[in-house]
C-alpha cells in the first residue's frame, strides 16, 4: 500500500499516518523511532531526578552553611542540567548541532572570561575551605598581619572574608585568600571557636575579652616586621 498525493503542503499528521499505514501493511516496525522515544523518556526522567537531587543537596548544604545563597546555587546547577538535557535530546533526534555547539562555545568563552575577571572571588571561596582544613587560626584568636597593617581579634569567617575587630572596635573584612597567603602572628584564644563551627553560624561570634598573658604563637613571620604589628 502506497500513499499518493502527499506533498510539502500536507500536514505532518497526514504524513505520519501514511507512514504508519505503510509500516503495518509491509509488516515493518519502526524500531528506530521507538528507541528514540524511549531514549527521550529516559533523558526526561533522568533530568527530573537530577533537578530534584540538586535541590535536596543544596538545601542540605544550606542548612549547614546558612550564609550560602542556596537559590542562586540551585538555579545555576539547574541551568547546566537543562542545557545538557536539551543537547542530548537534540542529538537523539538527529538535529543539526553544529550551530548550537558553536553558539554554546561562544557563550562558554564569554562566561570563562567573566570567571577569569572574577578570579579573586573564586580564590576567596576556595581558600575558605583551605583555612577550615588547615586551621591556621580560630575565631577569638588575636592576629597581627604586617603586610596588611592589620592587628585585631578574629570574630567571624564567611565564604569570602575573615572579619577582624581592631582595638578601636572597627571591623575589618580581610579576603580569605589574603589570610591564606599572608604571614601573620597569632595569640591563641583561651576558648577559641573552630572555623568549621563559626561558618555555620549566621552571626559573628560573641567573645569575652582575651587574656593578654596568653602565649604568642608565630604562624608565619615575615622577614621584615614593624613593631606596630607585633602582639605584645
Amino acid at each position: 500500500m502506497v500513499c499518493h498525493g502527499i506533498d510539502a503542503a500536507d500536514s505532518a499528521a497526514a504524513v505520519w499516518r501514511c507512514g504508519v499505514v505503510n509500516g503495518r501493511h509491509n509488516g515493518v516496525v519502526d524500531t528506530e523511532s521507538i528507541i528514540r522515544l524511549v531514549g527521550a523518556g529516559l533523558i526526561v526522567i533522568a533530568t527530573i531526578g537530577c533537578l530534584t537531587g540538586v535541590k535536596w543537596a543544596v538545601g542540605g548544604l544550606a542548612q549547614k552553611v546558612p550564609r550560602l545563597n542556596a537559590g542562586k546555587v540551585t538555579n545555576g546547577f539547574r541551568l547546566i542540567i537543562l542545557i545538557i538535557a536539551l543537547i542530548l535530546l537534540l542529538n537523539l533526534f538527529n538535529f543539526p548541532l553544529t550551530a548550537i555547539v558553536a553558539t554554546l562555545g561562544a557563550v562558554s568563552c564569554v562566561v570563562m572570561i567573566g570567571f577569569v575577571a572574577q578570579w579573586s572571588v573564586l580564590s576567596n571561596f576556595s581558600c575558605t575551605f583551605l583555612l577550615i582544613l588547615f586551621k591556621p587560626f580560630a575565631v577569638g584568636d588575636e592576629l597581627a598581619i604586617p603586610s596588611e597593617k592589620i592587628k585585631g581579634r578574629v570574630i567571624d569567617i564567611t565564604l569570602m572574608f575573615t572579619v577582624i575587630e581592631d582595638e578601636e572596635g572597627i571591623l575589618i573584612n580581610v579576603p580569605n585568600n589574603r589570610m591564606f597567603q599572608s604571614h601573620f602572628r597569632r595569640r591563641p584564644a583561651l576558648n577559641g571557636i573552630k572555623l568549621s563551627e563559626q561558618i555555620r553560624k549566621s552571626e559573628p561570634a560573641r567573645l569575652q575579652e582575651p587574656k593578654m598573658d596568653e602565649p604568642v604563637e608565630i604562624v608565619s613571620a615575615p622577614s621584615e616586621e614593624s613593631d606596630d604589628y607585633k602582639i605584645t
